[in-house]
This record gives structure tokens, sequence and C-alpha cells, in this order.
């Protein structure tokens, strides 16, 4: 193996960007599909009356109909499964099979150097690192509990969270829908809608 031939960036970098472009792109088209083809026409009306306060102010009205909303679902889906298969024949060639290879050469490499570093830690500093660790880890467990919670993560729990990926992830009347955060919340909240598992725990881990 010549490790110069599998990891120049000069001779590849034009082939995987070849590779990537479509496969990211690919990947959006396939989350924004997701999200439009799991929620129904009804579900994207109900957005129109997520309100504030007393109930009296509607932030944004959805004006859209539910033929145009086919439509953006399908094309989502048609987007995501052309530019995927893009992807997939770019990388069934020789040019991404060599790609894929530099990207596990390099892992491996980034790897190494980790455990290397980690090796020449002393068995002190092992520990004061696992103590700290471990000490951070319970004031942040209590701090977690105790606090109470704020008028931010209520609208973020209230207005996006409990009411579905299509707000969370396409939904911004008021500034408070944080698409990341608010998308992990939501993978708790199916779990167990409790305030603090929703919230909390996702911050915590």
């Amino acid at each position: 193996m010549r490790p110069a031939a599998v990891l120049s960036p000069l001779s590849l970098s034009g082939r995987f960007f070849q590779v990537l472009l479509p496969g990211v792109l690919g990947l959006c088209a396939a989350y924004a599909a997701l999200v439009l083809n799991q929620a129904t026409y009804t579900g994207v009306r109900a957005l129109s009356r997520i309100t504030f306060h007393n109930g009296s102010y509607q932030y944004l009205p959805v004006r859209v109909s539910a033929v145009e909303f086919a439509l953006a679902q399908r094309t989502a889906l048609g987007a995501a499964g052309a530019l995927l298969l893009v992807t997939g024949l770019g990388l069934a060639g020789q040019a991404g099979r060599q790609q894929w290879g530099a990207l596990a050469a390099e892992t491996r490499v980034a790897l190494a150097g980790v455990r290397r570093c980690l090796v020449k830690l002393s068995p002190a500093q092992r520990w004061a690192a696992g103590l700290s660790l471990a000490l951070l880890t319970g004031v942040r467990i209590y701090f977690s509990i105790v606090k109470s919670y704020h008028a931010d993560e209520v609208a973020s729990y209230d207005f996006f969270v409990s009411r579905g990926l299509l707000a969370v992830s396409s939904f911004y009347p008021i500034p408070n829908n944080h698409v990341l955060p608010n998308t992990l919340s939501w993978l708790f909240f199916r779990i167990n809608p409790n305030l603090w598992f929703t919230l909390r725990l996702p911050v915590l881990l």
C-alpha cells in the first residue's frame, strides 16, 4: 500500500467533491422528503393555529393548498431519489471507491493519533481527567434538576416540539425555533413527553 497515493489531497480533491456534492444534497432532500411525507395537509393547516400568550394572536398563517403540498411532497421525494442515485453511481465507480478508501485510511490515521495521545497520558493525568468529567457531569445533572424552566424552553416545547417534526423543521413564526436542539428534543418527546425528559435529558447527554 502506498499511503501517499491514497491520501494525496491534490490528486483526488476534484473527484471527492464530485461524489460529496450530490451526496450532501441528496441527504438534505431526503430529510425534506421525510419531514413532508410524514405530515398531512391537516397538520400543515394546524400550524396556523400556533399562538402565543392568551391565544389572541396568530403569528404566521399558512397559505398553501392541498395540491401544492402534495406537489412539494412528490418533488422532495423525487429529488432525493435522483440525487442519491447519482451518489450511488459515483461511489460504485473507480473514483468513488478510491475516495471511500482514502476516507477510511484517513479515519484510521486520525484514530491512531488519538490513541497515541491517550497512551502518553500518565496515570495521574487519566485520573484527573476522569474525576473532572465525573464532577462536571454531576454538577450538570444537579442543575438540570433544580433549575427552573426558562421561558424559551417552555416556548420551544409548546410551540414546536409538541407539535411534531413538521413544526420543528419548517416553521418559524417566532424567533425561538432552534431547529437542531428542538429536533433532538422531538425524538425524546416521541419516547416520553415528560418536560425534563424531552428538554433537559438531550442537553445532559
